[in-house]
């Protein structure tokens, strides 16, 4: 899911790694603009072949905030983590 904030866009993923547990990405390029289709192609092939989310050090060019949770969570709980992670990012690009 693409979520945009006046000029600043950045994309929510969510895996499950296990039945009882998920993980949530928050993912945006540095100047965070829109993530071109084949860059997200490579990036989830890249992702498909670790068999989880990359780490921040083989994502030069990207910002990312990641959250995990086991348990079954309410949609607000989770919308909100999501949302914080989300502001976290775009305020990470305010700083440099």
């Amino acid at each position: 899911m693409g979520i945009r904030s006046g000029s600043k866009i950045a994309y929510v993923l969510e895996i499950e790694r296990t039945n009882q547990e998920h993980a949530t990405l928050v993912l945006a390029r540095d100047d965070l603009q829109e993530i071109g289709a084949s860059e997200f192609h490579n990036f989830l092939l890249k992702c498909a072949i670790r068999r989880g989310w990359l780490p921040e050090d083989q994502m030069s060019g990207y910002r990312r905030k990641t959250t995990t949770h086991r348990e079954l969570v309410d949609v607000s709980v989770l919308e909100s983590r999501i949302w914080r992670k989300v502001e976290e990012v775009f305020k990470s690009a305010d700083i440099k």
